[in-house]
């Protein structure tokens, strides 16, 4: 099947994902039905959660990087991170694929700063399998620690593969009021919260930013 008997059949969510799997559009272009059955079905799973089950959730979470890596750090809860983009747009909005254990989901996040909405789903891995290959240049690694502060947890990034090296921390909170009486422990180094060079979308698409 061309890509150019579809584009007209095809707007939003779906749109947006397949852009993001074939870059510029080309009309003579393959494409794979199966490959467009599940954007559908993830695309009509994302409308019916965010307006049948749960509004965007809001994410407030200040991010820092790391110099010294806390003491132990195996003795924390952790898990092992892939997470791939499908489509990110000019004004940051992401469609973002995540492989954290054993589970899968897709996440659509907006907005920048301290502040964000997020969208989230669970996927099968036969889905997650399905589209993964579109994110390819686009892909970020890691592990991610939990570590106790507080009355919450502090997550520790640590990159692998082109990323290795880097180590950052976020930490999530209730409200603005909260995050604005955040006082960050001794191990916690430059707060980059607003610096886009290390939202992990930009990280997966440049690279470690190489200067200030």
């Amino acid at each position: 099947m061309k890509l150019g008997e579809l584009l007209e059949k095809i707007e939003g969510d779906e749109l947006a994902l397949i852009e993001a799997a074939f870059g510029t559009l080309d009309p003579e272009a393959e494409i794979s039905q199966d490959l467009i059955n599940e954007l559908a079905s993830i695309r009509d799973e994302l409308k019916a959660y965010s307006t049948e089950v749960a509004p965007p959730l809001q994410e407030i979470e200040r991010k820092y990087l790391v110099t010294a890596l806390p003491k132990n750090l195996k003795q924390y809860p952790h898990k092992d991170i892939v997470q791939g983009y499908l489509a990110i747009t000019e004004d940051g909005t992401e469609v973002r694929l995540r492989q954290k254990g054993q589970k899968y989901y897709q996440t659509v996040k907006s907005g920048g700063g301290k502040t964000r909405f997020e969208a989230e789903i669970e996927i099968s891995e036969e889905q997650f399998k399905a589209l993964w290959d579109a994110t390819r240049g686009k892909r970020v690694e890691k592990t991610r620690y939990e570590i106790p502060h507080g009355t919450g947890a502090i997550e520790l990034d640590v990159y692998h593969g082109d990323h290795e090296g880097l180590f950052s921390a976020e930490m999530e909170f209730a409200s603005e009021e909260d995050s604005n009486k955040f006082v960050a422990p001794e191990w916690l180094g430059e707060e980059v919260t607003d610096d886009k060079r290390y939202k992990n979308q930009n990280l997966a698409l440049h690279g470690i930013p190489t200067q200030k």
